[in-house]
């Protein structure tokens, strides 16, 4: 699973304008990823630090990536029209 994203992001990150589908499922899934413990943290597993901490972290990592996705240009058709 490491190594099918791995070889996603790699091939999104030579073209990054006809794969803003990987990035922004790169972003979502990191949002996800930190909200989700911030959610269960009334189980009391995890001491509340570590949670916080791993959550940060996260979107810190998602706030870069989606100021870093390039920005969507106006369509334009192909070929010579």
């Amino acid at each position: 699973m490491v190594l099918m994203v791995s070889a996603m992001l790699v091939l999104a990150a030579r073209d990054p304008e006809r794969n803003v589908a990987v990035v922004d499922g790169l972003i979502a899934g990191l949002v996800i990823l930190a909200v989700t413990p911030l959610l269960s943290l009334y189980t009391r597993i995890y001491p509340g630090h570590i949670v916080w901490g791993r959550s940060v972290v996260r979107l810190v990592f998602a706030a870069f990536f989606f100021f870093l996705r390039s920005r969507r240009t106006h369509w334009r058709p192909a070929g010579d029209f």
